[in-house]
């Protein structure tokens, strides 16, 4: 369900962006341009996120490449695209990169276990320690991170007010 949710924002957002554009006599070239990026990666990153959720529900072996190459996109964008061709033009808002961030790790360690039970599935029982050896590796670092953010204190104060500025 939210695939579709994040794929009509995303056309509800190209439709705005348009009409904006439209009534604005100087567009600049390179925020449309971070614009349509993000939102056609993070459209195509919606569907696959949620054609493998989808498969996972009902049994579809194609959980497994589905849940990779959505692990593989986000990570890609989280760490080259976004970098490189959409922050310089359009900075990221430092609370929604890290949201993005926490849910790439989160969507990491899911698709760690679509793919140890997918590795079981097939009968690929050379998989089976490898990729519960990854899980644990996988579930411990996520722990240890979150761990990290608590002590920021960057986990749990939404909303909080930023600290004030020394003048």
């Amino acid at each position: 369900m939210t695939a579709f949710l994040v794929v009509r924002a995303a056309a509800q957002t190209a439709l705005m962006d348009a009409v904006l554009g439209a009534l604005s006599a100087n567009v600049e070239p390179a925020g449309q341009r971070a614009s349509d990026i993000r939102r056609l990666w993070l459209t195509a990153g919606a569907v696959l996120t949620g054609l493998g959720g989808l498969a996972a529900a009902v049994g579809w072996s194609a959980a497994a490449p589905l849940f990779l190459a959505a692990c593989i996109g986000q990570w890609t964008w989280l760490l080259i695209v976004a970098p490189r061709f959409v922050d310089p033009s359009d900075a990221p808002d430092p609370a929604g990169r890290r949201a993005t961030r926490n849910a790439a790790l989160g969507h990491t360690a899911l698709t760690i276990a679509v793919l140890a039970a997918w590795g079981q599935l097939v009968g690929w029982p050379a998989l089976a320690l490898p990729m519960q050896a990854a899980a644990g590796a996988g579930g411990a670092a996520l722990i240890a991170f979150a761990l990290q953010m608590l002590r920021q204190g960057s986990l749990g104060r939404r909303g909080a007010p930023p600290p004030p500025d020394e003048d």
